[in-house]
């Protein structure tokens, strides 16, 4: 029972595929009935042809055993490819919806599990119930099938071997039960240990210039062995309890099997019995319980299973991102009356008010209002911890928060679908990342539908020509893991390429130069001009040749906005933004002359 619950589940997250289910089930039941009567062939052949002497029918009962072979064989073959192939592709059902929601929780849950438990919730977990669904349920089927059909076949033989069996049937039934809770427990703690050890060997390989720099080897050496320690303790008790509940099943059956021994032979030496009929009913006992033997080896995969079931639907009810919240559909709804579309014209670009966010129970914004007119450069300033970066995950709609709202022409972001504000917003990262592949479709990933000049013209505005040029294949060359063949300012061009033919009306520049030196800053800084012309832009950063030519600057302090103004006028007021800059936090002042030349 336990097990067709898990079905009823699992089967909205997948396609069942029906017809080919209901073939492949049908050659399994026709191997079955296949195996079934072979005995039935032995028993007349022993009686008829051995005890009677009948040699005419030895001919007939051979080719008919070789025909159920051949059945038996075939069915086997064609039932076993099937449920293959439905089996990967309900993996990769589950993998699909398990992907359509990562990208739709906030970042900041993804940055805190860390990316090993995504990586076994799509990998082991997805594969776990696919194996179940194709493996484990058709086996539990194809078994409670063969129990009902051999002892029915007993039945037809003698009623004393067929009752003497089924009393049995219980007792095997009940086995597992035993051991239930202790196997979901060590099931549970193997799945959780695998988790741990993932995300440990993603950290070690990107930890990996630490290690060797600070001499690490050893430390490193005895935290795997601390935490495989654990996998290993856990491990072994759960395939203990799973060779239990198997074994102990072996002795009721030895018993049967010598009660219908000691029943069979006195009544074929009393004359009541034929050797045939003793010889087919020890076989169909067999063939009855021992189904039921091996379903309870399929226990423990029920119970992993469960746990992975478990994993699947809590990931799944996590919340969404705030720009996924609402309507997820690739259409928005009417936008109301022409007269309320050209109103909007005079809305801002972005209006935030009373915007509260927390973190871990701790607020980390406090009532932040800005406004940004269409056109208009934007840029958000303060030390480390002072809410920019959660600002910009909330406007990029990676992150939740509380209460306020934030307006996008007009449109609270609450109630715009996700395709739409992907459309209307680009966004320039620190880092950006590069996917495996070419140039070429790294940069088309800002328009997958861009054209040949479209291309030539966004390569040409990011200053990435003269990159192009250089390599061997130019577009076609492939790329390194993470483009690991181009310098920063090289990525980060491609990254404005990217904006630049995805063509947003709203830019959101996250620290853009922040992790370049000041002669490449200088080059991107370039590319970068030519992308924020005439767009309305938003951008944090640290560099004050970005930071004054924005039209209003804000600075962030502990999770508010303390002040807004132009560079002149915050300077003039000789407050926070002040000694930031003086300080030299946002650069010195040879950064400075570097900014004013390309100014």
């Amino acid at each position: 029972m336990q097990s067709f619950k898990l079905l009823k589940q699992l089967a909205p997250l997948i396609n069942i595929r029906w017809r080919l289910t209901l073939l492949a089930y049908v050659c399994t039941l026709a191997g079955l009935g296949a195996t079934l009567l072979q005995p039935l062939i032995f028993s007349y052949l022993i009686d008829e042809v051995l005890v009677k002497g009948r040699r005419e029918l030895i001919s007939t009962l051979l080719l008919g055993f070789a025909a159920l072979a051949v059945i038996s064989v075939t069915t086997t073959l064609i039932r076993s490819t099937l449920f293959r192939y439905l089996g990967i592709q309900n993996m990769l059902d589950l993998r699909k919806v398990l992907t359509k929601h990562i990208r739709s929780i906030p970042m900041y849950q993804i940055e805190k599990d860390g990316v090993g438990k995504y990586t076994a919730l799509l990998g082991m977990d997805t594969s776990i119930m696919g194996n179940f669904v194709n493996h484990v349920m058709v086996e539990l089927i194809s078994k409670i099938f063969m129990s009902a059909a051999a002892l029915g076949m007993m039945f037809m033989l003698d009623w004393g071997f067929a009752l003497m069996t089924l009393l049995f049937v219980p007792v095997l039934a009940y086995i597992p039960r035993l051991l239930r809770k202790p196997m979901l427990r060590y099931s549970s703690h193997v799945r959780t240990h695998n988790e741990q050890i993932g995300s440990h060997l993603i950290e070690s390989m990107e930890g990996s210039k630490e290690i060797r720099a600070f001499g690490l080897e050893g430390w490193e050496e005895r935290r795997n062995d601390e935490l495989y320690k654990d996998l290993v303790k856990s491990s072994t008790k759960e395939t203990m309890m799973n060779v239990c509940s198997g074994q102990l099943s072996i002795l009721p059956i030895t018993v049967i099997l010598m009660l219908i021994y000691w029943y069979g032979s006195n009544r074929v030496l009393d004359h009541q019995m034929s050797i045939g009929v003793l010889v087919a009913a020890v076989t169909y006992m067999q063939s009855a319980l021992n189904p039921i033997k091996d379903m309870n080896h399929y226990f423990g995969e029920i119970q992993r299973s469960q746990v992975a079931l478990q994993r699947i639907t809590a990931f799944l009810q996590l919340p969404v991102e705030t720009a996924a919240e609402c309507r997820q559909q690739e259409e928005e709804p009417s936008s109301g009356s022409p007269g309320e579309a050209i109103s909007r014209f005079s809305v801002p670009a972005v209006l935030c008010t009373g915007l509260y966010a927390v973190y871990d129970k701790i607020p980390v914004l406090r009532d932040v209002d800005f406004t940004v007119q269409k056109g208009q450069m934007a840029a958000f300033v303060g030390r480390s911890g002072a809410g920019k970066s959660t600002l910009y995950k909330i406007l990029m709609g990676f992150s939740p928060y509380e209460s306020g709202e934030i307006h996008v022409d007009g449109i609270p972001l609450r109630e715009m679908s996700r395709s739409r504000y992907r459309s209307q917003i680009g966004i320039v990262f620190q880092e950006p990342f590069l996917f495996k592949g070419t140039l070429g479709e790294n940069i088309r990933i800002g328009n997958l539908e861009a054209g040949p000049d479209e291309v030539s013209e966004a390569i040409r505005r990011a200053h990435l020509h003269d990159l192009v040029a250089s390599l061997p294949d130019g577009l076609d060359t492939p790329l390194d893991h993470k483009g690991f063949q181009l310098s920063g300012g090289q990525k980060q061009r491609i990254s404005i390429a990217r904006v630049m033919l995805q063509k947003p009306q709203i830019l959101l520049l996250d620290e853009p130069t922040s992790a370049l030196d000041q002669e490449t800053e200088k080059e991107v800084m370039e590319a970068l001009l030519e992308l924020t012309a005439g767009k309305t832009t938003l951008i944090s950063a640290h560099r004050l040749g970005m930071i004054r030519r924005a039209d209003m600057i804000y600075m962030m302090k502990h999770g508010e906005i303390v002040e807004s103004g132009t560079h002149g006028q915050l300077m003039s007021q000789r407050g926070d933004y002040y000694d930031m800059t003086v300080n030299g936090y946002a650069q010195d002042l040879e950064e400075q002359r570097n900014m004013e030349v390309i100014r």
